[in-house]
């Protein structure tokens, strides 16, 4: 028996395991790029399971080449902002709305085919329902960029409820590959509470931003999941943001917003659970 084919070990252990050791390794020398070490986590998450392709054949694998692409986007941002003195040029070359408007770009780019196919103002709601989304879920995660216990919670259990309400939504593959960045991102968090982290790099967090969008939209587009359940799911950047005393220390504070963000996310995979509960019950 191999235990590298269960999906608990693929989209779990292995992303965790490999973004945390990164992140040991990455943070004693670079500690700026140590929050990449999620991503290289979910990258080696999705070659355990076989499905790492960087051909622009289908969604997923424009998900993986456009989740790259975010790298470079959100590092040029960054440049472009630090090295400038300027106000009027901070202000053009806004770091998070500029983001903001790659990964709504993206989204729309990712499901404008299959969309096409349907026509008429089906088409029209349902890209505008994911413009709208995905620039929602974008602006809460890079607003909590100087917050990085709130970032970093956000983030692993959004990606969590989005796998798990996908999974149920009848995409497997696209359910494993948001719990491989949940399993990923949740190393940042734990490495996080134990380290003086002061802020999460708009690098890694453009790129985790565009990888919950794309893939909670495409479970709508591809599999069953319906437009309420994400917009549940919208709460989850909101809820972490809920006062805390600035006294408590990093992992306290981890675990109430840990809390906060279980009990958004559940709300939204308890609907899920019902809705693919209705469906079942037809057959």
């Amino acid at each position: 028996m191999n235990l590298l084919n269960f999906p608990e070990i693929q989209s779990g252990l292995i992303p965790f395991v490999s973004s945390l050791i990164l992140a040991l390794v990455l943070h004693s020398r670079w500690p700026q790029w140590s929050a990449l070490s999620a991503l290289a986590g979910f990258y080696i998450g999705a070659a355990s399971m076989g499905v790492l392709d960087l051909t622009p054949t289908r969604s997923a694998n424009r998900i993986f080449l456009l989740g790259l692409g975010f790298v470079a986007v959100g590092s040029i941002v960054d440049i472009i902002t630090n090295r400038s003195s300027n106000s009027l040029i901070r202000q053009i070359c806004n770091p998070i709305g500029l983001v903001i408007l790659a990964i709504v770009i993206s989204v729309a780019w990712l499901i404008y085919s299959p969309l096409s196919r349907q026509g008429g103002m089906v088409m029209v709601g349902s890209l505008l329902s994911a413009i709208a989304w995905s620039a929602l879920i974008a602006a809460g995660l890079l607003t909590l960029d100087r917050q990085p216990i709130r970032a970093y919670t956000a983030i692993t259990f959004l990606a969590l409820a989005i796998g798990i309400c996908t999974a149920l939504g009848a995409s497997i593959l696209l359910g494993q590959l948001a719990i491989g960045l949940s399993a990923s991102c949740g190393a940042l968090l734990l490495l996080t509470c134990f380290t003086n982290v002061q802020r999460v790099p708009l690098k890694f967090i453009a790129v985790a931003a565009f990888l919950c969008a794309a893939i909670g939209v495409s479970g709508v587009i591809f599999a069953k999941v319906t437009w309420l359940t994400l917009l549940l799911l919208a709460g989850v950047p909101l809820i972490v943001r809920l006062p805390l005393p600035v006294a408590w220390s990093r992992l306290a504070q981890a675990s109430v917003v840990s809390l906060f963000a279980a009990l958004a996310g559940s709300a939204a995979v308890s609907l899920a659970l019902w809705q693919s509960a209705q469906s079942t019950s037809y057959y």
